[in-house]
């Protein structure tokens, strides 16, 4: 999660690679509390 919000921090924006492993570990609610959607 530390890396998804400094790449917010830092950038304009987050892009994802791989989806594939957020929907093979369930990482939907860390995306969800970085981004706030």
């Amino acid at each position: 999660m530390r890396a998804m919000q400094m790449c917010l921090d830092k950038t304009n924006g987050l892009m994802i690679f791989d989806l594939v492993h957020i929907v093979q570990r369930n990482w939907w609610d860390a995306i969800q509390q970085v981004t706030g959607k």
